[in-house]
């Protein structure tokens, strides 16, 4: 065996020919002479190495669920509704400059991909409409009649006497405004709450917030 102690230490040619070798590295004068290859053993070292004990189980990466907060998970959800509606309504992507003066809907449309964001009045105009648009697309009734829930909803309702309100506390701050313009301002905004009203119906006013609010405005109302 080869690097067992007590063998020669001499190159195989040398052993093999049977003659003194003078050990000189890498190659010895014999080999160098007769131009021979001339190769030694080589030394065998031995390693002593424990084995492994009992293999540990590998513990398995532990996930967690992320839930978003409720803010950002409903306004992910109306964002995904709304860029819906944007590919119902335009499923080539934006209409070109031509296209847009033959259809003034596309001029609306146009602003509302770039107001929505920053109102939140129109961004639940938006939702409506996205749901409604699906809802009759896809044969959805429940998305129809969720549209038609949001746009109803008693917000809707607040936010439009909130118009009129801030109308009438803050109109003569405007400078610019003309002389009587704040009344008939004021006036318009009251029409437009008549028209919510009577569009929505007195069942609608029955109970609740919607109820609570027909009560304070209806006397104003009578006037218009």
């Amino acid at each position: 065996m080869v690097g067992v102690a007590g063998r020669s230490k001499c190159c195989r040619t040398c052993r093999q020919r049977k003659k003194g070798c003078d050990l000189q590295q890498p190659i010895c004068g014999n080999c160098s002479r007769l131009k021979i290859t001339c190769e030694y053993d080589r030394r065998q070292v031995f390693i002593n190495v424990t084995g492994p004990g009992k293999a540990r189980p590998t513990a398995k990466p532990s996930y967690t669920d992320v839930v978003l907060p409720h803010s950002l998970a409903r306004s992910a959800y109306e964002d995904k509704y709304i860029s819906l509606l944007w590919d119902a309504w335009s499923p080539c992507g934006i209409p070109s400059a031509e296209i847009s003066a033959k259809y003034p809907v596309y001029s609306w449309v146009s602003s509302a991909r770039d107001l929505y964001q920053g109102d939140d009045g129109l961004r639940r105009t938006l939702i409506a409409m996205s749901l409604s648009t699906l809802g009759q697309k896809d044969g959805q009734a429940y998305s129809t009649a969720k549209g038609f829930q949001t746009w109803k909803s008693d917000a809707v309702m607040v936010a439009s006497q909130g118009l009129g309100l801030f109308e009438l506390l803050y109109g003569t701050q405007e400078r610019v405004q003309a002389e009587g313009s704040q009344v008939k301002s004021w006036h318009n905004h009251n029409l437009g709450e008549l028209a919510l009203i009577r569009q929505r119906g007195p069942k609608s006013f029955i109970e609740g917030y919607a109820h609570y609010i027909f009560s304070g405005v209806r006397m104003h109302l009578l006037g218009v």
